[in-house]
């Protein structure tokens, strides 16, 4: 079953990117879901307003709920080699409170 993996992760993929294509740099996410997407704010900035926090936001990603499934599965992924290989990812109670 490992070499099956193996092999699938080293199959190289084509993608072609459009005159549209864009990068943006995340520092936090904002996870809202709908009736029919999953909707993810990708924020990079956070700015005191009196007594809470502003959060700039400079884009979102819309995903139907399979891709989000697809997308939560690839991270899992990706994320347990890259900790595997360098220790644990730890999070601080800022990013984690965003929503809450």
């Amino acid at each position: 079953m490992e070499a099956i993996e193996e092999q699938q992760e080293k199959k190289e993929i084509q993608v072609v990117r459009t005159p549209l294509f864009g990068r943006t740099y995340a520092t936090n996410t904002l996870v809202a879901i709908t009736d029919c997407d999953i909707r993810i704010e990708l924020m990079n900035e956070k700015f005191r307003d009196e007594d809470s926090w502003v959060y700039h936001s400079d884009h979102m990603v819309i995903l139907t709920m399979q891709a989000a499934k697809k997308l939560l599965l690839d991270l899992n992924k990706k994320i347990s080699k890259y900790e595997e290989e360098n220790g644990e990812i730890e999070v601080n109670s800022d990013r984690l409170n965003v929503d809450n």
